[in-house]
Protein backbone atom coordinates (compact mmCIF):
# COMPACT_ATOMS: atom_id res chain seq x y z
CA UNK A 1 0.00 0.00 0.00
CA UNK A 2 1.35 3.46 -0.69
CA UNK A 3 1.92 6.16 1.78
CA UNK A 4 -0.91 8.47 0.63
CA UNK A 5 -3.21 5.69 0.65
CA UNK A 6 -1.99 4.45 4.33
CA UNK A 7 -2.56 7.66 5.47
CA UNK A 8 -6.16 8.17 3.99
CA UNK A 9 -7.02 5.16 5.65
CA UNK A 10 -6.64 6.09 8.95
CA UNK A 11 -9.58 8.51 8.88
CA UNK A 12 -11.45 5.73 11.45
CA UNK A 13 -12.65 7.30 14.77
CA UNK A 14 -10.64 5.24 18.01
CA UNK A 15 -12.74 4.67 20.89
CA UNK A 16 -11.88 4.42 24.68
CA UNK A 17 -13.60 2.90 27.70
CA UNK A 18 -13.19 5.61 30.68
CA UNK A 19 -14.07 4.36 34.43
CA UNK A 20 -14.38 6.94 37.02
CA UNK A 21 -16.08 6.05 40.42
CA UNK A 22 -17.66 2.63 39.31
CA UNK A 23 -19.27 4.71 35.89
CA UNK A 24 -18.00 3.72 32.54
CA UNK A 25 -18.16 6.37 29.64
CA UNK A 26 -17.09 6.12 26.34
CA UNK A 27 -15.23 8.44 24.59
CA UNK A 28 -13.85 9.35 20.73
CA UNK A 29 -11.05 10.69 18.79
CA UNK A 30 -11.22 13.89 17.02
CA UNK A 31 -10.52 14.52 13.53
CA UNK A 32 -7.35 16.86 12.93
CA UNK A 33 -10.17 19.28 12.13
CA UNK A 34 -12.11 18.95 15.41
CA UNK A 35 -8.87 19.57 17.36
CA UNK A 36 -7.76 22.30 15.50
CA UNK A 37 -11.29 23.92 15.83
CA UNK A 38 -11.33 23.32 19.53
CA UNK A 39 -8.18 25.22 19.95
CA UNK A 40 -8.94 28.28 18.41
CA UNK A 41 -11.53 28.63 20.84
CA UNK A 42 -9.40 29.04 23.17
CA UNK A 43 -7.23 31.89 21.06
CA UNK A 44 -7.38 35.19 21.79
CA UNK A 45 -6.95 36.49 18.07
CA UNK A 46 -5.53 40.09 19.50
CA UNK A 47 -3.19 38.81 21.37
CA UNK A 48 -2.09 35.60 19.87
CA UNK A 49 -2.43 34.21 22.78
CA UNK A 50 -4.19 31.97 24.70
CA UNK A 51 -7.02 33.00 27.22
CA UNK A 52 -7.50 31.71 30.10
CA UNK A 53 -10.90 32.74 30.52
CA UNK A 54 -11.88 30.93 27.36
CA UNK A 55 -10.36 27.39 28.80
CA UNK A 56 -13.53 26.08 31.04
CA UNK A 57 -16.06 26.79 28.27
CA UNK A 58 -13.33 25.26 25.74
CA UNK A 59 -13.09 22.32 28.27
CA UNK A 60 -16.82 21.22 28.36
CA UNK A 61 -16.60 21.41 24.48
CA UNK A 62 -14.11 18.79 24.30
CA UNK A 63 -16.71 16.34 26.55
CA UNK A 64 -19.42 17.25 24.08
CA UNK A 65 -17.06 16.24 21.35
CA UNK A 66 -15.77 13.37 22.39
CA UNK A 67 -18.60 11.61 24.91
CA UNK A 68 -20.35 9.11 22.95
CA UNK A 69 -23.29 6.46 23.36
CA UNK A 70 -20.41 3.00 23.55
CA UNK A 71 -17.71 2.03 21.40
CA UNK A 72 -18.80 3.35 18.09
CA UNK A 73 -21.91 5.01 19.19
CA UNK A 74 -23.32 8.67 18.77
CA UNK A 75 -22.45 11.81 20.99
CA UNK A 76 -23.54 12.64 23.99
CA UNK A 77 -24.19 16.06 23.28
CA UNK A 78 -23.69 18.63 20.61
CA UNK A 79 -21.09 21.68 21.93
CA UNK A 80 -23.71 24.10 21.49
CA UNK A 81 -24.93 22.11 24.40
CA UNK A 82 -21.88 22.65 26.76
CA UNK A 83 -23.27 24.60 29.84
CA UNK A 84 -25.13 21.53 30.19
CA UNK A 85 -22.12 19.88 31.63
CA UNK A 86 -21.94 23.24 33.90
CA UNK A 87 -23.00 21.55 37.27
CA UNK A 88 -21.04 18.64 36.53
CA UNK A 89 -19.28 17.10 39.82
CA UNK A 90 -15.34 19.17 38.73
CA UNK A 91 -13.41 15.61 39.54
CA UNK A 92 -16.02 13.79 37.37
CA UNK A 93 -15.08 16.65 34.64
CA UNK A 94 -11.18 16.60 35.09
CA UNK A 95 -10.79 13.27 34.73
CA UNK A 96 -12.80 12.55 31.19
CA UNK A 97 -11.33 16.12 30.17
CA UNK A 98 -7.89 14.48 30.75
CA UNK A 99 -8.77 11.35 28.87
CA UNK A 100 -10.11 13.20 26.02
CA UNK A 101 -6.45 15.05 26.17
CA UNK A 102 -4.81 12.06 26.30
CA UNK A 103 -6.98 10.05 23.37
CA UNK A 104 -6.39 13.02 21.26
CA UNK A 105 -2.26 12.78 21.15
CA UNK A 106 -1.75 15.70 23.88
CA UNK A 107 1.35 14.96 25.52
CA UNK A 108 1.22 14.83 29.60
CA UNK A 109 3.05 17.83 30.19
CA UNK A 110 0.18 18.89 28.37
CA UNK A 111 -2.54 17.39 30.03
CA UNK A 112 -1.57 18.43 33.27
CA UNK A 113 -1.17 22.53 32.15
CA UNK A 114 -4.60 22.10 30.44
CA UNK A 115 -6.25 20.57 33.19
CA UNK A 116 -4.61 22.70 35.79
CA UNK A 117 -4.97 26.54 34.40
CA UNK A 118 -9.30 25.26 33.59
CA UNK A 119 -9.94 24.71 36.83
Amino acid sequence: MKIRETILAKSNRRYMKVDVDGETFWICSLTEAERSQQELTTFDHKTNKVDLKKLPEAKLKMLCLCLVEGEGGDRCFDPSEWKLLQDLDSRLVAKLYGACLKHNGYEDDEVEDLVKNSE
